[in-house]
């Protein structure tokens, strides 16, 4: 069996059940984690949770799995490291010690797992289905176990009690949540909040939570477990510096008390708030953080996030999904004005907050170009036109990223961004030799 062979197989259940899920289906009614765990177990993988950290949020979980496994990484463990989805290739959801599953063995290893999946679904009633994520962390769970890992990091995808790493891991970091996935997770925040938080349950031991808004610290605090120990933003770790340097942050974080600093080749501020959860959680787990070991993490890469493809005229690529984060990347951006055009490039699904995206884009940017993404599962907004009829701004509509450079280019250019779900960023980053290319023709 060959990677696409493989990759085949892992979406003909979704083929087959998934796609006819109505769009407003809540995630109770046809995802069930016990699939998923019947498949790991019967693939031969021992579920250690002690062993396994779950990183479960709506925005900066990839980034802060990253972080903690490199971390770990350097503190002499072996790490496995599960996230999705990816940006360019399936082999970046399988790593160890930050290096990828080689196609091949990943291959093989979804290959292994072909008839417990069908002694899984076998028996299932749908809506329910086997769904690629659940497929991807069995083969990875089963790979980090024949390689003998000391850790897993393991990132959820976009619920709590619902998702495929439901209770395998004892461990969670809760990274800030906002409303998204509406229809799959809960009409309000409340109630979003709610169903991420019931990935902790009577085995989980210890909770990093990320910075938070005010409402969703809230939530977070009636739903606390009497069981569980909770480590929070601003009490129990926080940055409390933040300075660029030579194109690179420097962050000054205090983690129970201890502080520390870091140097990360990346210029928001987000990634600062991420770290301080990764070492709050790393410092749960060693009980100590050597402070000559996070001196790794200035050569630790972010792709999508705040990444610079070019600089004359500076093109970014940023997978911003809510106004918050759309605030925080802007407010990192170079404060300068030549005279040329910025000029946005925006995807984002209509279960996200694009209106909050576009409140922020509208202050930094003079054009802003609507699109979409090529092979999404999700719908877009189709109210745009009348949403920003009341802007000054120029606003234009596409239906590919290809349309949109191709307007974006037009004109002297000082700033363009490429912004929105993680599939235009995938995207973006696949095609970044030819957008480099148009960009440098226009200087």
């Amino acid at each position: 069996m060959n990677i696409k062979e493989a990759i085949d197989y892992v979406y003909s259940y979704w083929n087959t059940f998934g796609k006819n899920v109505p769009f407003d289906m809540h995630d109770k009614e046809f995802r069930d984690p016990d699939l998923t765990r019947r498949l790991i177990e019967d693939y031969g993988v021992k579920i250690d949770r002690d062993k396994n950290i779950l990183v479960v949020g709506s925005k900066g979980k990839g980034t802060t799995a990253t972080l903690l496994a490199e971390i770990l990484t350097t503190h002499g463990y072996k790490v496995g490291l599960f996230t999705s989805p990816h940006l360019e290739r399936f082999t970046e959801r399988i790593k160890i010690d930050g290096l990828e599953i080689p196609e091949s063995t990943m291959a093989q290893y979804i290959q292994g797992l072909i008839p417990h999946g069908e002694n899984v679904t076998k028996e299932i009633v749908p809506p329910y289905y086997l769904g690629p994520n659940g497929i991807f962390l069995a083969a990875a769970l089963k790979y980090f176990q024949d390689n003998k890992t000391d850790f897993n990091v393991l990132e959820s995808g976009r619920g709590g009690r619902y998702d495929d790493v439901y209770k395998l891991g004892n461990n969670v970091i809760l990274t800030p949540i906002v409303l998204e996935h509406k229809y799959r997770l809960g009409t309000t925040l409340p109630e979003v909040v709610q169903t991420k938080h019931s990935i902790i349950d009577l085995d989980t031991k210890h909770v990093v939570v990320s910075k938070q808004s005010e409402s969703v610290e809230k939530t977070l605090s009636e739903l606390e477990y009497d069981h569980v120990k909770y480590f929070y933003y601003n009490q129990d770790h926080f940055l409390y510096e933040h300075r660029i340097n030579e194109g690179q942050s420097i962050f000054n974080i205090n983690i129970h008390g201890e502080k520390y600093k870091a140097r990360v080749p990346n210029l928001v501020e987000y990634i600062g708030l991420n770290l301080s959860s990764a070492l709050s959680m790393a410092k749960i787990i060693l009980g100590e953080i050597q402070q000559s070991k996070l001196e790794s993490l200035s050569k630790t890469t972010f792709s999508g996030r705040c990444e610079i493809l070019s600089t004359s005229p500076l093109v970014v690529l940023d997978g911003m999904i809510c106004g918050e984060s759309a605030k925080l990347v802007l407010d990192s951006l170079p404060k300068t004005d030549n005279g040329g055009r910025k000029v946005a490039i925006l995807a984002i699904p209509s279960d996200k907050d694009y209106m909050g995206v576009i409140k922020v884009l509208i202050t930094g940017f003079d054009h802003i170009i609507f699109t979409r993404s090529i092979g999404a599962q999700y719908p877009f907004p189709t109210d745009l036109p009348q949403i920003v009829s009341n802007y000054n701004n120029e606003f234009s509509f596409t239906n590919s990223l290809d349309e949109a450079i191709e307007i974006a280019k037009e004109g002297e250019l000082e700033l363009v961004g490429v912004f929105g779900t993680q599939s235009l960023i995938g995207e973006a980053r696949r095609k970044r030799k030819n957008i480099q290319k148009t960009f440098d023709k226009i200087k």
